[in-house]
């Protein structure tokens, strides 16, 4: 009927309900066929969340931003001491006739803008500061042997794949770029790191990796 994922984030219990019943590209279910299933679901998503006037809402900003959230659950999120960005904008003219049909026009035009919007990357994806030689050699072992050209790291290894038409995004797909390349840790993916993993290269832990990394955790 539906899929229950049950994890703790920031302390919270958080709960996501998705459905099972929808298919695959390459296998469509009907809407006929699984009409009772989304009833089901529907019954379900309401009981599991009340009609209720006094509750807050929980996509409002506010709400998000009392929680350290922003919208959706990237690595977009808004920091806990945010402020509202804001202009200041002032215009004074001054006008004067000088001579019949002859006008001078001093105008002053300001605009200040402040507290706009930056994106920081707590995980310092791709930092070279962060560069991990074991998992830069293991996916350029693992991108050599997918060509046929053995586990070796060295030039005549590389030559061989690349001769094979390895390609410098075959070895990123391997590891040879950021955690940020997968949306989590290396680790999680492959069994070892990223070349490039970043400071909080064990988020891969979290449910939610991309949180992990925009709060620095």
């Amino acid at each position: 009927m539906a899929l229950l994922i049950h994890y703790q984030f920031l302390s919270r219990a958080v709960i996501l309900i998705l459905p099972d019943f929808c298919g695959t590209p390459g296998n469509p279910v009907t809407i006929g066929s699984a009409a009772s299933q989304i009833s089901a679901f529907q019954k379900q998503y309401q009981t599991s969340s009340p009609f209720n006037l006094s509750a807050p809402n929980a996509n409002y900003i506010g709400t998000l931003l009392q929680q350290g959230l922003g919208p959706g659950t990237q690595a977009a999120m808004y920091n806990r001491d945010f402020e509202t960005p804001r202009s200041l904008q002032m215009n004074i003219g001054l006008q004067q006739e000088i001579r019949r049909g002859v006008v001078l026009s001093v105008d002053f035009l300001r605009n200040v803008q402040t507290h706009y919007l930056l994106g920081i990357d707590e995980n310092h994806a791709g930092d070279i500061r962060y560069f991990n030689k074991t998992g830069a050699l293991q996916a350029i072992s693992n991108t050599n042997y997918a060509f046929g050209c053995g586990t070796g790291t060295d030039f005549t290894s590389i030559q061989c794949a690349v001769n094979a038409g390895a390609q410098i995004s075959d070895y990123a797909s391997r590891g040879l770029a950021s955690s940020a390349d997968f949306g989590a840790s290396c680790t999680g993916v492959f069994g070892y790191p990223c070349a490039f993993p970043g400071s909080k290269s064990k988020c891969a832990a979290s449910p939610v990796p991309q949180l992990c990394w925009a709060f620095g955790l």
